[in-house]
């Protein structure tokens, strides 16, 4: 009895020792993670203030996407993953109701990005360029972008113009940009970045943007939580892009075109990636857990999460 009991102690020790090697491996592979939120209620304030000094009304919100989800799911609509709206990003977009007469009123929502938790390979893909989003849904409203006097910030106060991307750039970017014109119904998607991050191919003469305007190691530096102040030090997160948007009704030619100065501010979260064991994820992941906290510490050498 007595070696069955030795034998059975030995055999789960090398199997706890095994899952604890496992867990190890898996927790060498796995890279920190960043968080980048809009500051969209900022956004919306801002324009309030402006919109103030407009002779027209326009109400501005912010829509959440994952809660236009759950609604459709309890209304019975399309099911999004699985019927699960919690598995659907949250998708925060700037919305402004535009007043066209009669009791009618169209739409023009807003956003940019990149947005959401990114590894730092997802991150320099994406951190190439600024992209603005912009839909167009009133009936007579045209909407412009007036590149040249919007700006974008990284990592400082100190603004630089933001140029659009486009394919075979030749022109010198020091030159004027073209407005972009978002008439009614049409949409609008823009890579942005700013004139440091160009740079001509030899061969083809053309401009092309070389350096990204995100730094991945920047970032993850300024993220984390001794540098996290600065950002609220800075005043308008992290990085930010300024747009200025024209309205224009075209029903009213004679009309002027207001101006409104859209800022997406974005913040910057540092994040730990999950636990790569479930086991041992679902132990450290329980609130009534907390101890688990030091095992987390001791046993895997990770910070402890706040």
């Amino acid at each position: 009895m007595g070696s069955d009991v030795l034998i059975l102690t030995i055999y789960f020790l090398v199997v706890i020792y095994v899952l604890y090697q496992m867990a190890l491996s898996l927790e060498s592979q796995l890279e920190e993670k960043v968080k980048i939120d809009l500051d969209l209620d900022a956004a919306k304030s801002s324009l309030g203030a402006q919109i103030e000094q407009l002779p027209l009304d326009i109400p501005v919100r912010v829509v959440d996407g994952m809660a236009l989800a759950a609604k459709l799911l309890k209304m019975g609509g399309p099911s999004f993953f699985n019927g699960d709206p919690k598995k659907m990003p949250s998708i925060r977009r700037l919305e402004l109701s535009i007043p066209e007469g009669e009791g009618l009123s169209g739409k023009l929502t807003l956003n940019a990005g990149p947005t959401g938790k990114l590894s730092k390979d997802l991150l320099k893909l994406k951190g190439k360029f600024l992209t603005l989003e912009l839909t167009n849904r009133t009936l007579d409203t045209q909407t412009l972008v007036d590149w040249d006097r919007s700006s974008i910030t990284y990592l400082s106060t100190e603004a630089k113009r933001a140029i659009r991307v486009a394919p075979n750039m030749s022109w010198d970017a020091q030159q004027r940009q073209v407005f972009s014109v978002i008439n009614p119904g049409e949409s609008l998607r823009a890579n942005v970045t700013t004139e440091k991050s160009f740079a001509r191919n030899p061969d083809t003469r053309q401009l092309e943007p070389k350096n990204a305007l995100l730094n991945v190691d920047e970032l993850v530096t300024f993220a984390s939580p001794k540098l996290k102040d600065m950002q609220g030090a800075m005043g308008r997160g992290m990085f930010s892009l300024n747009v200025m948007l024209g309205l224009r009704r075209l029903a009213q030619p004679e009309t002027l075109t207001m101006y409104l100065l859209v800022p997406f501010n974005f913040n910057v979260e540092l994040l730990e990636d999950e636990i790569a064991f479930p086991p041992l994820r679902w132990l450290l992941e329980r609130p009534e857990r907390r101890p688990g906290t030091f095992l987390n510490t001791m046993v895997l050498g990770r910070r402890p999460r706040r």
